[in-house]
């Protein structure tokens, strides 16, 4: 199976949308949003999970479906997600100086930010994956 760089920039363009979806909860739900530029702040947060994902997610083939089945090509987000979460929140409690990352909040981010992330990537084998068959 060979997708279109238009199905592959989609599920590029769809992995960075369920990235956002999953920090804007969580800044929802800390009170963290900025008052001043919600979008800008989202952005700005955005900017140390999605480099991490998008880097993880080319080393391990996650965006490599050439010949790959559904089981396949979930079992590789699946593994990119459970490096690039801790990686990517490793990086941002560095670049804002926290010595500490609660463990809650990490399971957190491996848990929702990966149902979010891994759902999206689901729908997108269910979909795009097997229509390319």
């Amino acid at each position: 199976m060979h997708l279109s760089s238009r199905a592959r920039w989609a599920l590029v363009i769809g992995d960075l949308i369920a990235l956002l979806l999953f920090l804007a909860g969580g800044q929802a739900q800390h009170n963290t949003v900025n008052a001043e530029n919600p979008l800008l702040g989202l952005l700005l947060l955005g900017s140390y999970y999605a480099p991490v994902w998008l880097v993880t997610a080319w080393l391990v083939n996650a965006y490599a479906t050439e010949h790959a089945a559904a089981r396949v090509f979930m079992a590789r987000s699946l593994n990119a997600w459970l490096i690039a979460a801790p990686l990517a929140t490793l990086a941002r409690a560095l670049l804002l100086g926290s010595a500490v990352i609660p463990v809650p909040f990490l399971l957190v981010t491996l848990g929702v930010g990966g149902a979010i992330v891994l759902g999206w990537r689901l729908l997108y084998g269910v979909v795009i994956l097997r229509r390319a068959r």
